[in-house]
């Protein structure tokens, strides 16, 4: 009996835990980090955009970098001025969850989208950047989420090509009178035709 009680209290503050750990900044992180020093047990929630994505050597999961959650709406610059800082000084910026799935493959990560990682573990620092780890198994496929789809690009502002440059130069040519070397009506073929003398 006193072992179904310690299992349930485990349990219990497991989910505890996965509530009061839930975390869409890096500073919050950070901070949490910084002043909790987790133990490898302790689990957090992360809900932020993807950064970018690679895949280990070892070909055994992916290192899925985030950034804020609220960088979604403007990630593609956001995305530009992170890429212009060096690796030291992004380090403030970002957080790596490595996803671990030895048997199968995972999706690819689109960066610009938005991700929920449960049940990280191993929450730490390592060169200054806070990591952790998702154990993908069996069932527990939920544990990594896309919640929203990255932002589509748009192309710039510009005015619709309509019409063919011909068709358009064709059409200022009649309306003005102008149809000096221009063949209006182009001369009929026939497949195969064009060669034959009658």
């Amino acid at each position: 009996m006193d072992l179904i009680d310690r299992v349930r209290d485990a349990v219990l503050q497991q989910r505890e835990e996965s509530v009061s750990n839930y975390f869409t900044k890096v500073n919050d992180v950070r901070e949490f980090v910084t002043d909790r020093a987790p133990s490898p047990g302790v689990e957090i929630t992360v809900k932020m955009v993807c950064f970018g994505a690679e895949r280990l050597t070892a070909d055994n999961g992916m290192r899925v970098t985030l950034i804020d959650y609220l960088a979604h709406a403007m990630f593609d610059d956001i995305q530009t001025e992170l890429a212009e800082l060096n690796a030291i000084n992004r380090k403030p910026f970002i957080v790596q969850v490595t996803v671990w799935d030895a048997k199968k493959r995972f999706g690819s990560f689109r960066p610009g989208a938005v991700y929920e990682f449960k049940q990280v573990h191993g929450v730490g620092f390592y060169a200054d950047i806070p990591k952790g780890s998702v154990q993908l198994e069996e069932g527990a496929l939920d544990r990594v989420v896309q919640r929203v789809a990255p932002i589509l690009k748009r192309k710039g502002d510009r005015e619709p090509a309509g019409r063919k440059a011909k068709a358009r130069l064709l059409e200022d040519e009649t309306k003005s009178g102008s149809t000096a070397g221009i063949d209006l009506v182009a001369p009929s073929r026939t497949r195969g035709a064009a060669g034959v003398k009658t």
